[in-house]
C-alpha cells in the first residue's frame, strides 16, 4: 500500500520509469530463468489437468477453461526440448501446473512453466543482445539478456508462440488445429468449471452526470478559519506527500484535517514533521497493514445487518485491491450465510499480478470454528481450502482500478484505504470510478478514516471500517 513512501516527487518518478524500465515476470524452465514483458501477460494460473487434444501438436497440452473462456496451452519446456521435471500424476495442491497467460490482442494463450518467481523491473538500457551460449533453446525465441539481482534472465519473444513465423513456434496452423477441436472439450469442462456471466456493458445513468469531484483544497477552504491555517494545512499535506506517499483526497481529507486542527489548538502551532513514524503518531492509519487474512466476526455481523434488493437476476459485488483474495472469500460467505441462494457474483480485481494469480487456490492456515466462513471451507494436510459452491462464485482479474472497466452495477463494492496511495490526478479517476460502477441502494466500505460525500452517501456501518450507503 505505501510503495510510494520517502519518494521526493511521485509523479516524476512514475514517469521516468516508463520511459526507461521494463516490468516482467520471471520464471523458470529446466533451471534456468526467463522474463516476459508484463504487458504481454493477462494472469498467472495453476492448474491440475487439461482437456486433451487429439492430433495436436506434441507441445500442445490441451486446452483450459479460463473462467468460461476455452484456451490452447502450450508446454514451453516440450516446445524448447527441455527436460520436464519428475513428478507423479496431479492428485494434490503440490502438483499443479504452473500456467502463465498470455495475451495476444483478443487472443489468449496459456503456457506452462516450471515456477513462477516474481515481477521485477531492468532497466532498457541494461538489456543485452542474446547469444546462443547463454541458452538451451534456439536464438530466435530470445529479445535480449538482462542481470538483475545478481541473476541472469533470458527475456523471450513470445510473439513468436503465436504469429507462425517459425516452423517450431506454436503458429497460426497449430492454433487452427487446436480451436476446431476444441468443441467436444469445451463441452465436457464447461460441466466442471465456472461460465462467464455475459454482461451487457453498463448503461450509463443519469445520476451519475451528479458525481461531482471535491477537492482536499475546496473543502479545506470552507473549513479553515483563517488563511494562515489554511496554508499551514496545504504545507502540512504537502509533507504527507512527500515523505508519506499519501494524497489527501476527498475520502480521506476529514481525518487528516480533524487531526491536523486538533494538533494546532493544543499546541499552538502547526506540526513540523521529518520522517513516517512522526507522521504515523498523529495518523496511526498511514502504518496500518493491508488485511491479507479472513474477515472477523464484526466484518460478518455488519454485513448480515443490511438490507439487500435481491430481485435481480446477478448480484454483482466488487472486491477492488483483492490481494490474495482474502476479502473476496470473505464476503461470498458472509452473502451466502445471509442468503443461500443468491445468484452471487464476486469480482476480485488486483493490480498486483502475483497476488492475484494465488486467488483461485488460496489456502488458509486455520479457521476459526466461530467464523461463517468455516462453512464454506474444507480441510486438507496443507489447511483449509474453500469448497467448489464458495469458490465458483468468484472472479478473479489482474486489473487495475485507475483504467476503468466494463463490469456491472454494482450492490456491494470493497474499496478500502487504497485511493489516497494515488496522486490527486488518479485518485479523481478512482474515486469516480468506484461510485460509478455502485448501484442506486448499494453500499461500500472503506477504511475506518475514510467518508464519503453525504450528498451521494449515508453512513451505515461505522466500526473497524465503514460501510456507506448510496442515496
Amino acid at each position: 500500500m505505501n510503495e510510494n513512501k520517502h519518494m521526493s516527487n511521485p509523479s516524476d518518478v512514475e514517469e521516468t520509469v516508463e520511459v526507461s524500465e521494463l516490468k516482467i515476470i520471471t520464471f523458470t524452465l529446466a533451471g534456468k530463468e526467463y522474463g516476459i514483458d508484463i504487458m504481454q501477460v493477462k494472469e498467472i494460473s495453476r492448474m491440475m489437468e487439461f482437456t486433451y487434444i487429439p492430433n495436436a501438436p506434441f507441445y500442445v497440452r490441451g486446452v483450459y477453461n479460463l473462467r468460461g473462456e476455452i484456451i490452447s496451452v502450450i508446454d514451453l519446456r516440450l516446445l524448447f526440448h527441455l527436460p520436464l521435471p519428475e513428478k507423479e500424476l496431479a492428485e494434490s495442491e503440490e502438483d499443479v501446473e504452473n500456467l502463465i497467460v498470455l495475451q495476444f490482442g483478443d487472443y489468449y494463450l496459456g503456457v506452462v512453466v516450471d515456477k513462477v518467481d516474481k515481477v521485477c523491473s531492468v532497466r532498457y538500457a541494461d538489456v543485452q543482445s542474446a547469444h546462443p551460449l547463454f541458452s538451451d533453446i534456439s536464438i530466435k525465441y530470445i529479445n535480449g539478456l538482462v542481470h538483475h539481482d545478481n541473476r541472469l534472465y533470458i527475456l523471450l519473444n513470445v510473439n513468436l508462440l503465436a504469429d507462425g513465423e517459425s516452423a517450431g513456434g506454436f503458429g497460426s496452423e497449430a492454433v487452427s488445429i487446436s480451436l476446431e477441436q476444441m468443441t467436444p472439450a469445451a463441452d465436457k469442462i464447461q460441466k466442471t468449471f465456472v461460465k462467464r456471466i455475459d454482461e451487457e456493458p453498463p448503461v450509463k445513468e443519469e445520476h451519475e452526470g451528479d458525481l461531482h469531484e471535491v477537492s482536499p483544497s475546496s473543502v479545506a477552504a470552507e473549513s479553515a478559519k483563517t488563511e494562515d491555517d489554511q496554508a499551514l494545512f496545504e504545507q502540512f499535506t504537502a509533507g504527507l506527500e512527500s515523505i508519506c506517499g499519501f494524497y489527501v483526497n476527498e475520502w480521506s481529507y476529514r481525518a487528516v484535517y480533524d487531526a491536523f486542527s486538533d494538533y494546532l489548538k493544543k499546541n499552538g502551532s502547526a506540526p513540523n514533521f521529518h520522517t513516517l513514524s512522526e507522521y504515523a503518531q498523529l495518523l496511526p492509519f498511514l502504518t496500518k497493514e493491508e488485511e491479507e487474512d479472513i474477515w472477523s466476526n464484526e466484518y460478518f455481523d455488519a454485513i448480515k445487518s443490511l438490507s439487500f434488493d435481491t430481485s435481480d437476476k446477478n448480484f454483482n459485488v466488487w472486491v477492488s485491491w483483492c490481494g490474495y483474495g482474502h476479502s473476496a472469500y470473505s464476503l461470498a460467505a458472509a452473502l451466502l450465510s445471509k442468503k443461500s441462494d443468491l445468484p452471487l457474483r464476486v469480482w476480485a480485481t488486483d493490480d498486483d499480478l502475483l497476488k492475484i494469480s494465488m486467488g483461485p487456490n488460496l489456502m488458509i492456515q486455520n479457521i476459526d470454528p466461530s467464523s461463517p466462513l468455516i462453512d464454506y471451507a474444507e480441510e486438507t494436510k496443507n489447511g483449509f481450502k474453500f469448497k467448489k459452491n464458495l469458490a465458483e462464485k468468484l472472479l478473479f482479474e489482474y486489473h487495475s482500478v485507475e483504467n476503468g472497466n466494463q463490469f456491472p452495477k454494482m450492490k456491494f463494492i470493497v474499496a478500502k484505504g487504497r485511493t489516497s496511495y494515488y496522486n490527486k490526478e488518479k485518485a479523481g479517476k478512482v474515486i469516480f470510478e468506484l461510485c460509478s460502477k455502485l448501484d442506486n441502494g448499494g453500499y461500500i466500505m472503506v477504511a475506518d478514516y475514510e467518508s464519503l460525500p453525504e450528498s451521494d452517501f449515508r453512513l451505515i456501518y461505522s466500526g473497524s471500517m465503514r460501510i456507506f450507503r448510496r442515496i
